[in-house]
């Protein structure tokens, strides 16, 4: 984001630099419940960067595996990049990257095995930030409107 931010010449469409932070955020109602929902990621990750790319693995299929030292390391250094929390914990996090990133905007995506646990996720994390009733959040296939 420094350097997008240093380098920014006017271009005709924007007058100063708009920077969008992607987040992969899972948020349940408890660490637990978003550290299981999480695991699926993990362990797809992990498949991706050891040439075995596949299918999003099940929750169940994920906290089964057992990691090899490589793997280990593998899962090190995703979770630094990931958000998994309660909806306070995933609000401070959120808050704080984008405060160090300076991000003028914040996108996020839960890549969950189970769709009502993404959706659930979305709903958590707008609740968090206090997203008015009636607000929609989410893709076309996601798509989350807050209700009371």
């Amino acid at each position: 984001m420094r350097a997008y931010r240093s380098g920014f010449s006017r271009n005709g469409v924007l007058d100063k630099p708009h920077a969008i932070l992607a987040l992969s955020v899972f948020c349940a109602d408890t660490e637990e419940e978003a550290q299981r929902m999480a695991s699926s990621m993990l362990l797809s990750f992990v498949q991706l960067r050891t040439g075995r790319p596949g299918r999003l693995p099940s929750p169940e299929g994920a906290m089964a595996h057992v990691f090899t030292p490589q793997e280990q390391q593998i899962v090190a250094f995703y979770k630094q990049i990931l958000i998994v929390g309660t909806p306070e914990q995933v609000r401070a996090r959120i808050e704080e990257v984008a405060k160090r990133t300076e991000a003028d905007e914040v996108m996020i995506t839960t890549h969950a095995y189970d769709a009502a646990a993404r959706i659930r996720s979305y709903e958590l994390v707008a609740q968090a930030f206090g997203l008015p009733e009636g607000t929609q959040v989410g893709s076309e296939r996601n798509r989350v409107t807050m209700a009371a």
